[in-house]
C-alpha cells in the first residue's frame, strides 16, 4: 500500500460544498473507482476518508453512482455552467456557478452551486485647490453606490466597499464648485486610486444699479391778454416772454397769447410785456406747479413822448389755498365782480389788472366751508390772500 500523504492544512469543507477561493483552480477526473483503478475502499472515517486519500468509489456509492437495482457502477460526469442566474428572471452573476453530476443513464444524482466571494475594493485619492494645489480638509466625498468620507486634515479619502464598474464620484467643499468623476473600479482592483483638483468659486460680480433717470422737469402754462390801459382794447402783436428763458409769445389780434412748456414749475416766474409805443410791464407769476394754467393779464400805458414808464395804475391779488396743509385745487377765487380764476395742482390763483381799492376775496369748494378776506389792492403792487379751508 501506498504511505500515507502528508497532513492537509485545508479546511475541511461541507460534503455538500466545493470550496474555491481567489486565485485557485480546480480539476475534476473522471472514473469511479472501477478496476483499472486501485482499490479505494474507504479505511478511515475522516477527511480525506481514503487509506492513501482516494474516495471516488466511495463517493460514487455514497451519491447513488452504483445501479440501485443490480449494484453495478453507471458512470456519469460533473458537469459546471458559469455565471448563472440566481433564479428564473433575475441577471446572470458573474460570481455564480451551477454544477450537477449526470450519469450515463441521463439521471442528475446531485447538484451545488459555487459562488465566488466578490473583493473588497476601494477608491482612494487627495483632494487639493486646482489653483493653489494645497490639500482641503473636511470635503466631502460620496460614491453613487452610498459609500461616502470626509477628507482629513491632508486631504486624503477612503472610499471602502465599493463594488466594481462604473463608478460616479462627488466631491464638495464649500467655497469650491462641485466635481464629478467616471471611474472605473475594475474587477480584482484591490484599490483605485483618484485625485481632484477643485476650482474655488467666484461669486459673480455684483451688478452696478442703473441710477433711475431723472424726470423731465414739469411744465406749466401762462396765458392771458394784452390790453391797452387807457381804453382797454386789446393789443395785438405786443410780446410777452418769461425773462431769463427762450419762451415768448405774440399777442394775437383780440390779444391773447400762450406761453407753454414754461419751467422750471415749483418757483416764481417772471414774465414781461411789450409793444411800441407802449412802457414794457414786468409781472411774476408766484410758484407755478407742474401742471398748471396760470391767467394773467397785462394792461400796457401808451409812452407820453417817447419816454419809458413803468407805472401802469393797477394792482393784482394772488395766493395758496390749503386744506389740512396739503394744497388744494379746484378751488373757486372770486373778487366782487372784478374777476375770478381756479386754483391747479399748486392751490395757487391770481387775479390781475385790478384797480387800486378794497375787495372781498371768496374762496369755495364742494365739501368744504367757504372763506372770505378784505384785501387792499394798491397801485402797480401785489396783495397775498391766503386761505385755509376746512371740512364741516
Amino acid at each position: 500500500m501506498p504511505s500515507s500523504p502528508p497532513a492537509m492544512s485545508t479546511p475541511t469543507p461541507a460534503h455538500d460544498s466545493l470550496m474555491v477561493g481567489n486565485g485557485s483552480s480546480f480539476a475534476f477526473v473522471s472514473g469511479l473507482g472501477r478496476q483499472s483503478v486501485r482499490n479505494q475502499l474507504r479505511c478511515d472515517t475522516a477527511f480525506p476518508y481514503g487509506c492513501n486519500g482516494e474516495w471516488a468509489s466511495i463517493y460514487a456509492a455514497q451519491q447513488g453512482a452504483l445501479d440501485l437495482i443490480t449494484d453495478e457502477e453507471v458512470h456519469g460526469a460533473l458537469f459546471i455552467e458559469f455565471n448563472v442566474s440566481p433564479s428564473p428572471g433575475e441577471a446572470n452573476d458573474p460570481y455564480l456557478a451551477s454544477g450537477y453530476f449526470m450519469n450515463t443513464r441521463g439521471e442528475i444524482i446531485d447538484q451545488f452551486t459555487v459562488r465566488v466571494p466578490q473583493i473588497v475594493q476601494s477608491i482612494t485619492g487627495t483632494v487639493t485647490d486646482g489653483e493653489t494645489l494645497q490639500p482641503i480638509a473636511g470635503a466631502e466625498v460620496n460614491s453613487d453606490n452610498g459609500q461616502g468620507d470626509i477628507t482629513d486634515a491632508t486631504g486624503v479619502y477612503r472610499l471602502a466597499q465599493v463594488p466594481e464598474g462604473s463608478r460616479i464620484v462627488t466631491v464638495s467643499a464649500p467655497a469650491y464648485l462641485t466635481q464629478q468623476q467616471n471611474i472605473l473600479v475594475p474587477h480584482g482592483a484591490t484599490n483605485v486610486p483618484a485625485d481632484f483638483a477643485l476650482a474655488p468659486y467666484v461669486a459673480p460680480p455684483t451688478p452696478t444699479p442703473t441710477p433711475p433717470p431723472t424726470p423731465a422737469p414739469g411744465v406749466g402754462t401762462v396765458k392771458g391778454k394784452v390790453k391797452d390801459a387807457s381804453t382797454g382794447r386789446a393789443l395785438n402783436n405786443a410780446t410777452v416772454q418769461v425773462v431769463g428763458a427762450n419762451i415768448f409769445d405774440t399777442s394775437s389780434k383780440g390779444g391773447s397769447y400762450s406761453l407753454t412748456n414754461v419751467v422750471p414749475v415749483g418757483q416764481d416766474i417772471q414774465l414781461i410785456a411789450s409793444k411800441d409805443g407802449y412802457d414794457s410791464l414786468p409781472q411774476v407769476v408766484p410758484n407755478l406747479a407742474s401742471g398748471d394754467t396760470i391767467r394773467m393779464n397785462f394792461n400796457l400805458a401808451p409812452t407820453d413822448g417817447g419816454g419809458s414808464g413803468s407805472g401802469t395804475g393797477v394792482g393784482n391779488i394772488h395766493g395758496k389755498i390749503t386744506a389740512n396743509g396739503k394744497n388744494l385745487n379746484g378751488v373757486t377765487i372770486t373778487l366782487d365782480s372784478e374777476g375770478s380764476d381756479i386754483t391747479g395742482k399748486s392751490g395757487r390763483y391770481s387775479i390781475n389788472d385790478l384797480a387800486p381799492g378794497d375787495y372781498t376775496v371768496t374762496a369755495s369748494k364742494t365739501g368744504y366751508a367757504t372763506d372770505s378776506q378784505q384785501v387792499t389792492v394798491r397801485s402797480d403792487s401785489t396783495a397775498t390772500a391766503n386761505f385755509a379751508l376746512i371740512q364741516p
